[in-house]
């Protein structure tokens, strides 16, 4: 299971399937999909699609959209399948 430290990530995940909202946004630091061969992002990621959710990822500089840091982050675009997932790209490096 998951590391102690990473709880957070589980929580999310049960909360998400308890209140099953019609869309899921998620964000994050781009460390979830490279620590330990990404096993957090592919741990997220299989926890959503198992849930029945369409998914998208994609990654972003936060200092590109005005925040005063340049961080990348990753984020996960979720819907259930009665909705229909944006088009949004969200990879700008």
């Amino acid at each position: 299971m998951l590391d102690p430290k990473n709880k957070q990530l589980d929580v999310y995940m049960d909360i998400v399937d308890f209140l099953k909202p019609r869309f899921v946004l998620m964000e994050n630091v781009v460390d979830l999909v490279k620590f330990s061969n990404g096993f957090l992002g592919r741990y997220a990621l299989s926890r959503l699609v198992g849930m029945n959710y369409q998914a998208r990822m994609g990654m972003m500089a936060a200092g590109a959209y005005g925040l005063p840091q340049f961080r990348m982050r990753v984020f996960f675009m979720c819907a259930l399948p009665s909705e229909k997932l944006p088009l949004i790209s969200i990879a700008h490096t």
